[in-house]
């Protein structure tokens, strides 16, 4: 179960897609930033 949790956070939208943006706004609330 653990690992399918991880698997979850690592393939999270936020990460792969635009991990740039997420350092350069981390006090944004939104999770995955358009």
């Amino acid at each position: 179960m653990s690992s399918l949790k991880t698997s979850s956070v690592l393939h999270s939208p936020c990460l792969p897609m635009r991990p740039s943006l997420h350092l350069q706004a981390p006090h944004s609330n939104v999770p995955f930033p358009l």
